[in-house]
């Protein structure tokens, strides 16, 4: 064996005897720590076996320290001092106080679940900015309740006295209409003055561009056939042979036939009314006709018939006073009705222009007097059996009784 390999084998042997030597070592220390107590008759008396060290070697190996050696490093538990008993203290000879009571064991509870932190919420959104100076206010409103259904009345319709009273009321109406306009109301009547005074303007030019660009054989034979539906005795004939028919099948009691008396009596009065306010308007304004002059200002006043009788169109407004009654009888329920008979009215009226018999500002005016007369007459029709006097109660904060109204 060579030289090196008896240090090898000799620095292996010195290692274990030092490791065996600490193992020893901490042993006895722990014995020493831990001897159990010995009673005697005078008290307890702690023994143990001092002077024994526990020393830590630079390379970090323990070993034993005996009583009087010199330690060199760390020393446990005390450098340089040997474990010596200590006199116990008076309070442990006195007698051991009682021993707790066992606690029952119990099941140790199971560590609460880590709570997994929610994802962080996004940064909210900013509100828009309202303006309150323009946002309606949301009060409540009342619910708005459809119309009561109408209902008419039984009866023979020629002689109901409501109708026949209806007539000087109506008149009256019409002309003091004015005094009770509303906003709304005077709009309209500015409307329709604008409008009217525009084709007084326009008059000779759109009469001549009917006459030169738009008639032909086409509009000669549409005229021939709208003409007819403005003549005054063919709406007389047709209004008062409607009612006879419709008066006779109610009263056989065949068919309900109450709306429509109503409705061809209405058309009966407003086509007279109308009629005589045409025929005073024409007779008063004096104007000609656009086929006896190229004058659309040629106004002469009271005159002769035969051709100072153009404002205002008595075709227009006779057939748009009986077509506004139609509409507004049977639009409630018949929505078609209005389109059509509006419709044949327009058509009636610019055959009077293709016939070069009024102006535009004519048919214009005609039309207008005669929508808004059946309009009238419709507003107070006096078929209906909400007409007349009505009861109904009345509840009012410290007011109880009943209510009598008068419809008219």
């Amino acid at each position: 064996m060579s030289a090196g390999s008896r240090s090898e084998t000799a620095s292996r042997a010195q290692r274990r005897e030092s490791v065996l030597a600490g193992a020893l070592g901490f042993c006895a220390a722990v014995a020493l720590v831990v001897a159990p107590e010995t009673a005697t008759a005078s008290g307890y008396q702690q023994t143990a076996q001092a002077a024994y060290h526990i020393a830590i070697s630079p390379s970090g190996v323990p070993y034993v320290v005996q009583p009087g050696q010199a330690a060199g490093g760390a020393v446990w538990p005390y450098q340089n001092q040997p474990f010596a008993p200590q006199p116990l203290p008076p309070q442990a000879l006195a007698a051991p106080a009682p021993a707790p009571a066992p606690v029952s064991a119990r099941p140790a509870s199971p560590p609460p679940e880590r709570e997994v932190a929610p994802p962080p919420a996004p940064p909210p959104t900013p509100a828009p900015q309202v303006d309150f100076s323009t946002t309606p206010s949301f009060e409540p409103a009342m619910a708005e309740q459809p119309p009561p259904p109408k209902v008419y009345e039984e009866g023979f319709y020629a002689i109901d006295e409501d109708y026949l009273l209806s007539w000087p009321e109506n008149v009256y109406r019409f002309f003091t209409a004015p005094l009770r306009f509303d906003e709304t109301d005077w709009y309209i009547a500015a409307g329709v003055a604008g409008v009217t005074g525009a084709l007084f303007l326009a008059d000779k030019v759109l009469i001549d561009f009917w006459q030169d660009d738009v008639r032909g054989d086409f509009t000669d034979d549409a005229a021939d056939v709208f003409r007819p539906l403005g003549g005054f005795q063919n709406l007389l004939y047709g209004t008062l042979g409607a009612y006879g028919v419709a008066e006779l099948l109610d009263s056989s009691g065949a068919i309900d036939m109450r709306r429509e008396k109503a409705a061809a009596l209405m058309a009966f009065e407003s086509l007279v009314l109308t009629a005589v306010l045409t025929q005073g308007s024409k007779w008063i304004t004096g104007r000609k006709r656009p086929a006896d002059t190229d004058d659309k200002f040629d106004f002469n006043g009271p005159g002769d018939f035969d051709t100072n009788d153009a404002f205002w169109s008595g075709h227009s407004s006779e057939v748009f006073a009986v077509a506004s009654v139609i509409s507004e009888v049977y639009a409630e329920d018949q929505p078609w009705v209005p389109y059509v008979a509006y419709t044949l009215a327009t058509g009636t009226a610019l055959s009077r222009v293709n016939d070069e018999r009024h102006w535009f500002s004519d048919v214009f005016v005609g039309a207008a007097a005669g929508y808004f007369i059946g309009k009238l007459v419709t507003r107070f029709n006096p078929f209906l059996e909400e007409q007349g006097v009505g009861v109904s109660p009345l509840m009012q904060e410290g007011t109880q009784g009943l209510n009598f109204t008068y419809k008219f």
